[in-house]
């Protein structure tokens, strides 16, 4: 971690303009100097710990967002054009959001390149039933304690290039990578129960550690009803995406369950599947480079295929159990991503493949020589281009449901199935196309349109996994063959 912010090219050309802006504001517009101008929050942090960001938030004093913004308009065109990258039309689109009173109207302008936010200083209380404050002007202080966390209320002097630590805590935390909030945990996650998962977000993206204060509050009654209440269903589900998604998904697991957030974001975890978490994660986390390293021929996943599997992971717990939903089996698992994550059908379609095979490649990789060349072909066919998401996630379930098993030779048996499926050219089976359509079959073996119909199409389809090399003629054959087995009957 730096002890100082150090500012890259562009960065000093706005740090410049800005002086410049409150010093053309303090001579010339009446305003009670002096103006403070300070780069806040995310920024400051990701700077101090060496990462670069974009994410320019300005905090005023004595002046609103929009009025600095002009200001900085009115400046460059009249005073210094050059100061604009690279005309002057450049500087930007100045947007205001017309619903704040006048104090604390807020600005974006577009700077050498960069989005900065513009805003004054601000106070935030909050009610009952909405994590959304009343907004009222106010003091670096009130500023400062309003903020999430305190590694993210740090502050960025213009004036003096110095980071201000209101809280006197922002920089050890973060030298320390100790999350915890300006104000009391209890306070602040009932004030705005989000911040529970912006918290474990944060910590998992940056490798922190909860602080005990955190841990407590996570467990307050009183918090847990709040967020029940302030917090939608649909953001539950939009931060657990970002967590799996993000470059730590294994610490993000690790923290929503050792936190017991698990409990009000996806629901009490039964009590014979308690070790499965940790079990799923550490396994999860091992899965992708065992089979990247061990079986050349696995497709590169994309990041939507990443996301699948951790999803799996995370509800793995419940992956035993379903019900019947509209006369469809139905996983647990897919029933919390619909109901209480409310992710994606797609998201929820795939999880809920997953499950559905998991006991079916289990099974099949447990003994090779049961595997026939139809029934693998069928279940692929069944499935889908995503197979093979659907056997890594296998190889999870049937790992974390065995308390003995060890998992590289859980992985080893599945990369053989795996290996079995491309040694029989079966990985595009989702792809194979009927040798004879409905019609032709109806003239063949000169049978009426039926429910008939679709078994003998469902036996075709088998004939040809079993004769990959097999002919239309070969095919008529076995057909008729098959008519005079159903006319004996």
């Amino acid at each position: 971690m730096a002890s100082k912010i150090i500012l890259n090219d562009v960065e000093k050309k706005v740090v410049q303009l800005l002086k410049k802006t409150a010093d053309f504001i303090e001579n010339g517009h009446n305003t009670n100097a002096p103006i403070e101008v300070r780069l806040a929050g995310g920024w400051v942090r990701d700077k101090l710990l060496g990462l670069s960001s974009d994410d320019l938030d300005v905090t005023l004093n004595k002046i609103n967002g929009i009025d600095f913004a002009k200001a900085i308009l009115e400046y460059v065109n009249k005073l210094d054009p050059k100061a604009a990258v690279p005309y002057k039309k450049s500087i930007g689109k100045l947007t205001v959001n017309p619903d704040q009173s006048k104090h604390l109207e807020t600005a974006t302008l577009s700077l050498y390149g960069l989005d900065i936010d513009f805003v004054g200083l601000r106070e935030e209380t909050y009610d009952d039933k909405s994590r959304i404050p009343t907004v009222r002007q106010g003091t670096i202080e009130t500023d400062t304690y309003r903020r999430d966390f305190t590694v993210n209320s740090l502050f960025f002097n213009i004036r003096s290039e110095q980071v201000e630590d209101i809280t006197k805590r922002g920089f050890a935390d973060l030298r320390n990578k100790n999350l915890v909030t300006p104000i009391s945990p209890v306070r602040s996650f009932l004030e705005d129960p989000l911040r529970i998962l912006r918290g474990l977000r944060f910590a998992s993206k940056f490798s922190f550690s909860l602080d005990p204060s955190l841990h407590d509050a996570i467990q307050n009654l009183g918090v847990q009803k709040a967020f029940k209440i302030k917090v939608s269903r649909e953001r539950v589900g939009e931060e657990l995406e970002k967590m799996l998604r993000g470059p730590n998904p294994d610490l993000s697991l690790h923290l929503i369950y050792s936190s017991h957030v698990s409990s009000f974001m996806f629901g009490p975890v039964p009590e014979e599947k308690r070790e499965v978490p940790k079990r799923a994660t550490e396994s999860a986390t091992y899965l992708f480079d065992y089979f990247q390293e061990n079986f050349s021929r696995l497709p590169s996943l994309s990041d939507d295929d990443r996301f699948s599997i951790w999803l799996f992971t995370a509800l793995l717990p419940w992956a035993h159990q379903s019900i019947i939903q509209k006369k469809k089996l139905i996983h647990i698992p897919a029933v919390i991503a619909k109901d209480n994550l409310k992710l994606n059908n797609h998201a929820i379609t795939q999880l809920n493949m997953n499950c559905l095979y998991a006991d079916v490649f289990d099974t099949l990789a447990n003994d090779l020589t049961k595997a026939s060349r139809c029934e693998l072909g069928n279940i692929i066919r069944q499935i889908g281009k995503n197979w093979p998401i659907v056997i890594l996630s296998s190889a999870l379930y049937s790992y974390c449901k065995q308390q003995d098993a060890q998992l590289p030779s859980v992985f080893q048996r599945f990369s053989d199935l795996y290996k079995l499926i491309y040694d029989q050219n079966l990985q595009k089976s989702y792809e194979l196309k009927p040798l004879l359509d409905g019609k032709q079959i109806i003239e063949q073996m000169e049978i009426k349109p039926g429910p008939e119909l679709k078994t003998i199409m469902e036996q075709m389809i088998s004939w040809q996994f079993e004769n990959p090399e097999g002919t239309v003629n070969d095919l008529i054959a076995y057909l008729r063959s098959l008519k005079n087995i159903i006319e004996q009957k």
